[in-house]
């Protein structure tokens, strides 16, 4: 999954704004601007912090509708033991990713986007051991799985964005998702891009710096000689 960089002035946008130009790049855009719209209350004033808590709870309540089937599943008498005890794992562990993603709410509201990243990451490979745990691709859990992956891969990328400093150009939406294979792609490394800036900042300040002290000397050496010439 490739996911371009994007550079937009979204200083001060919010709401309907906000939610397109955050679902700009997104390979799931639709998706994208029907899940940061879903809250009625929140969504038309919505602010980046907001569109990540909107996105992550959104992504829960998938999770609680996975679990709801995985249990109408287990309750089959029909199913073989071996895929029954895979459900019951694929529960627990599904228990865990919905817990995890409101662990990630609870990061971002005391402003800790690094914690939410990792929080976020634990539910990616939550929803990872549960497709382990049952065999084949095409079953009701496997499609569902798909679904909450790309649910996860908003929230993974509007936290990022919360993480990155803004430019003179407003908010850097370099966005980095998360592939289905468990990699993630990182199309823009905005923290060193910062780095690199202050760098280049240093130099400059520091060249400025040098230019003061040579004309400080000459000058220091003409007032000497002017002074040894009058003496002379």
């Amino acid at each position: 999954m490739i996911v371009m960089a994007h550079q937009t002035g979204a200083e001060g946008s919010i709401g309907k704004d906000l939610i397109n130009k955050v679902c700009t790049m997104s390979p799931t855009r639709d998706l994208c601007i029907q899940v940061l719209s879903s809250d009625s209350m929140k969504s038309p004033t919505a602010n980046l912090k907001d569109l990540a808590i909107i996105s992550l709870r959104f992504a829960a309540n998938n999770a609680s509708g996975i679990l709801s089937d995985t249990n109408k599943l287990i309750n089959d008498e029909n199913l073989a033991p071996d895929v029954q005890q895979g459900l019951a794992d694929c529960k627990e562990t599904i228990l865990d990713a919905e817990s995890q993603l409101e662990d990630a709410v609870a990061a971002l509201l005391e402003d800790s986007e690094a914690d939410a990243h990792v929080w976020i990451e634990a539910a990616f490979a939550a929803i990872d051991t549960c497709d382990a745990s049952i065999p084949g691709d095409d079953d009701v859990l496997s499609v569902e799985s798909v679904a909450f992956r790309k649910l996860c891969n908003i929230s993974f990328a509007i936290v990022g964005l919360l993480a990155r400093p803004q430019t003179e150009g407003g908010i850097g939406f370099g966005v980095v998702y998360r592939t289905s294979d468990g990699l993630v792609s990182a199309i823009e490394d905005a923290r060193v891009e910062a780095k690199l800036v202050e760098a280049i900042q240093a130099c400059h300040y520091l060249g400025l710096l040098l230019i003061l002290v040579v004309i400080f000397f000459w000058f220091f050496q003409f007032l000497l000689g002017f002074g040894l010439l009058i003496k002379a």
